[in-house]
């Protein structure tokens, strides 16, 4: 954790701080942050994880972490929580249940920070369709509740399909959820990792195909081409706005979509600083922040 935070904070007073997002923690190592140096001297923004739990211990497992929170935040007044990150229980059926997990947690996480739920990938599509229609419905017009979708992780069979990564994007989109991807987006490009036996999805894909998806309205089977070009002219910053394939997408569109495309979740931001300096996309003067960083 102090290591963790020691490089945040250089991130922070860099060139590529405006690429930096919130501190992401798991809820139950706050007590680790609290002790790192030079937390209370700066505002503070947080994304919270939520521990792995079945159904019947879901609730009280995060009355535990929002204690865990409140006394992290009485010793930090600077500290503001910015969202919570939840995975769904591995044993949750189908049915009037999830509706009512959904409710209690809304009730029980302050109001302020939005929510994300993680769903593993591989659930069925009907699974998937009920979960956004009762993340709809208990949005009523906001955007507090939304969608979080792995990408990747240490094996192959933790990165998802291309397939079925459109069809989430498209599904969010339809449902007016904010859609946040995590892990495995390093690099820029879709790529093959030779090591894992598998295609490694890109940030630009992703983040590039879901514009597209919500400014024209695509199908999953066009998003589906988007997420697997791996050729770096397909992606283009223009006068204006951004080419993605033969799509583009307005400056003042892409703005107007931040709120359901809200983030993706690195624990490096080196690699993609790096990879974007290559294609173009940054000056050279943001790689040389990170050598003296490495320095």
């Amino acid at each position: 954790m102090p290591a963790a935070w020691a490089e945040y904070l250089r991130h922070q007073e860099g060139d590529e701080a405006w690429l930096t997002g919130t501190f992401i923690c798991p809820a139950a190592r706050l007590p680790e942050l609290a002790a790192c140096d030079g937390l209370s001297a700066r505002p503070l923004h947080l994304t919270l994880l939520a521990g792995r739990a079945t159904v019947g211990d879901f609730h009280a497992l995060l009355e535990h972490e929002l204690k865990q929170w409140r006394h992290f935040s009485q010793g930090h007044a600077l500290a503001r929580l910015s969202a919570w990150e939840l995975r769904l229980p591995a044993d949750l059926l189908p049915g009037p249940g999830l509706m009512r997990l959904l409710e209690v947690t809304d009730a029980l996480l302050p109001s302020a920070c939005s929510i994300s739920w993680e769903a593993d990938f591989c659930w069925p599509l009907e699974e998937w369709h009920a979960l956004a229609h009762d993340l709809r419905d208990l949005n009523a017009g906001m955007r507090r509740h939304g969608v979080k979708l792995r990408c990747g992780g240490l094996t192959a069979e933790d990165f998802p399909p291309s397939e079925r990564v459109a069809r989430i994007i498209c599904l969010a989109r339809d449902h007016g959820l904010a859609l946040k991807c995590t892990a495995g987006l390093h690099h820029p490009l879709r790529h093959h990792r030779p090591e894992l036996g598998v295609d490694m999805h890109g940030f630009l894909n992703v983040w590039g195909a879901a514009h597209v998806a919500l400014r024209h309205g695509l199908a999953p089977e066009a998003v589906q081409i988007l997420l697997e070009e791996k050729n770096a002219t397909a992606f283009r910053l223009e006068k204006g706005g951004l080419q993605v394939g033969g799509h583009f997408v307005e400056t003042e569109a892409l703005q107007r979509q931040r709120a359901l495309l809200s983030g993706h979740g690195s624990c490096s931001i080196a690699e993609p600083v790096e990879d974007l300096v290559a294609l173009g996309w940054l000056p050279g003067t943001y790689l040389q922040q990170e050598s003296n960083h490495e320095r």
